[in-house]
């Protein structure tokens, strides 16, 4: 079977096609870590909240899945200035999750999945967006997770010793 479209229209369907699918495994994980449960008065907050009163381990599982994120919108032929934008709202709940206490509030107010998510949406209603990308820039963006993530596990392991010491 030969379709009637010529290879550019093709080509534009199929990264639709990827676009679109990125976009629904991202809104469903973002609703997920983000707003899947109700509270009482309506507020909502998601798993990344409850697993971030954990100190450490929840703080450095809540970037192992915004990285997911940034990497699906990598695979969706999103640009640079786009992934730079989805990277500073995940280290900006990051470094304010170091702080006990008020980084788990700040998290459940910033919604840094959401915003991500909202920004790949954006991406993709703006015809030819894509801008420039390279691989090195995602290579660049998960370096950073990964050392915030070492960071966000180690002072989290410290905590942890200064609590236990102080216990005991």
């Amino acid at each position: 079977m030969t379709s009637s479209l010529d290879p550019s229209q093709r080509d534009t369907e199929g990264r639709e096609a990827v676009h679109d699918a990125a976009l629904a495994r991202v809104d469903r994980l973002a609703w997920f870590l983000d707003n899947s449960i109700r509270l009482p008065g309506g507020f909502r907050l998601g798993f990344d909240s409850l697993v971030g009163l954990v100190p450490g381990l929840g703080d450095g599982l809540g970037l192992a899945t915004s990285g997911y994120i940034l990497l699906e919108a990598y695979r969706a032929n999103v640009g640079n200035f786009v992934l730079l934008r989805m990277l500073l709202n995940v280290l900006i709940e990051a470094a304010v999750g170091l702080v006990p206490v008020v980084g788990d509030l700040f998290d459940m107010v910033w919604k840094s999945n959401t915003r991500n998510a909202e920004l790949l949406k954006a991406h993709g209603s703006a015809p030819g967006a894509t801008g420039q990308r390279s691989r090195w820039f995602i290579v660049f963006c998960f370096a950073a997770i990964f050392a915030i993530a070492g960071l966000v596990l180690w002072l989290g392991l410290v905590l942890l010793r200064l609590l236990l010491g102080w216990l005991w």
